[in-house]
């Protein structure tokens, strides 16, 4: 599990994969979006960033590389959050 988590290509995966969901959220004609619909798409895509951003920093800096990974967690765990709490919203 600790190589997967290292992995830049596999980080690099999820972010190309947060590209094509909110470009296909926003593209989709016929389903109408507000603007605060799509904070969880932008806390996942920010907890991508930074642990990518981590990874390429881990050999220069590794007390900045293991801060942005627990930035990376905590938005991961706002994105979680702000994911359910549109879905209850939107019930």
């Amino acid at each position: 599990m600790s190589k997967l988590t290292e992995s830049k290509g596999v980080a690099w995966i999820g972010m190309l994969l947060c590209i094509v969901v909110l470009v296909l959220s926003i593209a989709i004609p016929g389903v109408k979006k507000e603007w605060w619909e799509l904070i969880d798409i932008f806390f996942i895509f920010m907890m991508v960033f930074s642990h990518l951003a981590a990874l390429y920093l881990g050999k220069m800096s590794a007390p900045a590389a293991r801060m942005l990974d627990i930035c990376a967690f905590v938005f991961g765990v706002i994105g979680v959050i702000s994911f359910v709490v549109i879905f209850i919203v939107n019930q």
